[in-house]
């Protein structure tokens, strides 16, 4: 199916009082000098498509002009489809509507595929396991509203045992109440856990395929390394996949066990898909270590475009391509790559300093906005 915007309304968001952008092309290219509020459209796009923020903000700041309200609406052609999206931000909560009827956010998920590049992730390499586990959740996220609840009751239920483990030390009694949470991490975690590594080794069949698209040269691996493994306790991926939910539940609950005095201890979870993590390797040697600035961009590119791919092979939707700016952070080859797979498919909204990124033909056909 074709996904296309046809129209963004902008009113009184962050530095933004009126924005709009009406009957774009495929790509459109925002050009501003820094601090003019290029990310924050890219942000209200994302908050309409994704219906999340990469920036994590408080919401009564994203508020403008001390105005009480604000709203980001879109319309959308998808399979011939209009479909209108607005969210109201007001008191510093959200509301979503869909062609102007009230929807709960959960029923729009998934709705609007899109995938987003920032700057930060060209060092998803080197940064935060939470930064890995991450990619193969957004894809999750945006496919799934059973993936979408499974992880938002994982996490709840990860905040109330961390709670209890923080309030342990005052309440000895709370012993039947941890192990009643620790029944609930078993269940959800391995509910978790079991959709995420299926989902992971589809995404990494595709990363790796644009990875040799990318270079050429080295091959991209990578490793699932779950919170549950025993010392010194090596199991492959495949191995992963093949496990059941029942074989989790049991290896999640003898962890628990064998960590309960070190998260009392540190009064925090230590143990469950949110502390799982992703190594990845070029050519056997781990790519944290050991992989060149060049090499660890071409990584990202390589997940970015992975999760473009895999989003629309399932969905069967072209996802919307939000790339903030990244492009002066690619060098030549690497914007090729990127331009390869944008040219004529993907809806594509880019960001800018400058126009010096941008030549060719693709580039001429482009809608420049600039902003002042």
């Amino acid at each position: 199916m074709s996904l296309f915007l046809n129209e963004l309304k902008i009113h009184n968001f962050r530095n933004h009082g009126s924005f709009h952008i009406e009957e774009p092309g495929r790509l459109i290219i925002i050009i501003g000098r820094n601090a003019t509020g290029k990310t924050n459209i890219v942000e209200a796009v994302q908050l309409v498509s994704m219906l999340e923020s990469f920036r994590t903000p408080q919401w009564s700041t994203v508020v403008g002009n001390n105005d009480l309200n604000t709203s980001v609406e879109a319309e959308f052609t998808q399979n011939g489809r209009a479909l209108t999206i607005r969210m109201d931000i007001e008191d510093g909560r959200r509301s979503y509507s869909l062609n102007d009827k009230k929807h709960n956010k959960v029923d729009l998920i998934g709705l609007i595929p899109a995938v987003i590049f920032v700057p930060d992730d060209l060092n998803l390499i080197k940064e935060s396991a939470e930064t890995r586990r991450k990619l193969v959740d957004d894809i999750g996220k945006q496919l799934s509203s059973t993936y979408l609840q499974i992880g938002a009751d994982y996490q709840k239920t990860i905040r109330q045992r961390n709670m209890i483990l923080r309030e342990y030390k005052e309440e000895k009694g709370l012993t039947p109440l941890l192990d009643s949470w620790d029944e609930n991490l078993v269940v959800l975690g391995a509910l978790l856990f079991t959709h995420r590594i299926r989902l992971y080794r589809r995404y990494m069949e595709r990363a790796r395929f644009f990875y040799r698209q990318l270079t050429g040269e080295e091959e991209l691996s990578s490793r699932y390394i779950p919170s549950f493994l025993q010392p010194g306790e090596e199991l492959t991926d495949e191995d992963l996949v093949e496990m059941d939910k029942e074989e989790v539940e049991r290896r999640l609950t003898d962890a628990l066990k064998e960590a309960r005095e070190k998260e009392l201890a540190r009064e925090k979870s230590l143990v469950g898909p949110h502390r799982d993590e992703i190594i990845f390797y070029l050519d056997g040697y781990e790519a944290r270590k050991y992989a060149s600035q060049g090499q660890q961009r071409s990584i990202a590119l390589a997940l970015k475009l992975g999760q473009l791919d895999l989003i629309r092979e399932i969905s069967g939707n072209q996802p919307l391509l939000l790339l903030d700016d990244v492009m002066s952070e690619l060098d030549g080859s690497r914007r090729e790559a990127l331009i390869k797979t944008i040219d004529g498919q993907v809806q594509t909204i880019i960001t800018a300093t400058d126009l010096q990124c941008f030549n060719g033909p693709l580039w001429e056909s482009a809608q420049i906005i600039e902003l002042v």
